[in-house]
């Protein structure tokens, strides 16, 4: 008896939940970002940085998705984030060190499909060390500052 009074519960609630979630949407469009779709641009006083917000804000509170393509050679200098961050590799070879010197020589190369996660203010470096384009996709939580080493 109880075995079927959970089944019933999941499958009444699939359907009565899946019901009202389909009622709420306005359509297919409010829900997808097709990649053709997703416009890159320059980031601000980063060369050969481009990044495209996808979803909440870096500046208010609420979860964010930052997608952000390093040109060949390009990267950012060592700086710290004051929130943490997870990130995957969609395209390329990200690199990707740990501590307050900025270069390739000691970055870790990781390819597409792999993950990071950046815990709050450990001072890093990152970008394509390579000749070809790198993307990743940052996910955390806002507002998050960065912070670059001097």
């Amino acid at each position: 008896m109880a075995k079927k009074r959970i089944a019933w519960l999941l499958i009444g609630g699939i359907s009565c939940c899946g019901l009202g979630m389909i009622s709420h949407a306005q359509s297919i469009e409010d829900y997808i970002q097709p990649a053709d779709a997703i416009a890159l641009n320059p980031a601000l006083g980063l060369e050969g940085i481009e990044a495209a917000l996808l979803r909440g804000s870096l500046n208010e509170e609420g979860f964010y998705v930052l997608r952000v393509k390093f040109h060949p050679g390009a990267a950012s200098a060592p700086h710290t984030h004051d929130q943490d961050r997870y990130i995957t590799v969609l395209e390329g070879t990200w690199h990707f060190a740990i501590g307050e010197e900025g270069s390739c020589s000691n970055a870790t190369p990781l390819e597409a499909g792999s993950f990071a996660y950046l815990p709050a203010e450990i001072p890093h470096f990152d970008g394509s060390c390579s000749d070809i384009p790198t993307i990743v996709q940052i996910s955390g939580y806002g507002p998050v500052h960065t912070h670059y080493i001097e």
